[in-house]
């Protein structure tokens, strides 16, 4: 019970007392009367005030019910966003077998160009439902890497891969979600906002499977190509030298 219930029993038990002194109960139990002008004031100020307060207390407990069950519910809220950006990932890996598969020319293509065109569909209207707002800076395909050469890569992409050369070649120290710290060497192919966060999607140089790390848990870069070291604001200077590159 907290203290606005507490004074509003307080104030109603003294307003029962008033009305029980105005029908002479006190007198007749040979005890003091109320002094005549405290009578009314007290009753009626008394009931007012305790009927206000109880009431009080009970829309305060209302509320506080209310906000123990937000966290419950930011929780399912977490789960149905996790489980929605595993459903994109297991498309975006349909994706890049789909494209692979049309790059080798195997199967039907219309059945081909049907499944991929279904599964971009898919993949764009999960992401609009989360509120993922994908802005690529270069228009490149999502492919996975199945140890391909930097030459064949840039056969299938018509030369130029990414930033007027082949893809962004750099050496990184990443923690994941869990807090692993990992090093890494990664071939870049486009830089991606989601979510707020920069993300590099990546070839791993030592995999198959296209990755993605997010920028601000990179503690340490090294770009390979012109051996540049960047340790602080690692994702502007990704983006700026990205579109420097381009540009030329």
């Amino acid at each position: 019970m907290n203290w606005r219930r507490i004074v509003a029993i307080i104030l109603g038990i003294a307003a029962i007392l008033s009305l029980l002194s105005q029908l002479g109960i006190f007198s007749a139990a040979g005890l003091s009367e109320y002094p005549w002008w405290l009578i009314w004031p007290l009753t009626i100020s008394g009931l007012i005030g305790a009927l206000m307060l109880w009431f009080l207390s009970g829309e305060r407990s209302s509320e506080s019910s209310a906000s123990d069950s937000a966290p419950a519910q930011s929780s399912g809220a977490s789960s149905d966003l996790a489980d929605r950006d595993a459903r994109i990932a297991r498309l975006e890996a349909q994706l890049a077998e789909a494209q692979m598969a049309s790059q080798d020319g195997g199967g039907d293509s219309a059945a081909l160009a049907s499944e991929n065109a279904s599964l971009r569909a898919e993949n764009a209207r999960l992401k609009d439902e989360i509120g993922e707002t994908a802005a690529t800076m270069h228009a490149t395909e999502r492919v996975e890497f199945r140890g391909k050469s930097q030459d064949d890569l840039n056969t299938m992409f018509g030369g130029d891969f990414i930033d007027g050369a082949m893809a962004r070649h750099f050496a990184i120290d990443y923690v994941d979600s869990k807090g692993q710290p990992s090093q890494r060497e990664i071939l870049v192919y486009a830089l991606v906002h989601r979510k707020g966060n920069l993300n590099l999607d990546s070839f791993p140089t030592d995999g198959y499977s296209c990755l993605t790390f997010r920028a601000d848990r990179i503690q340490k870069l090294k770009d390979l190509q012109t051996g540049d070291v960047v340790t602080q604001d690692i994702g502007n200077w990704i983006a700026e030298t990205s579109k420097a590159r381009a540009a030329d």
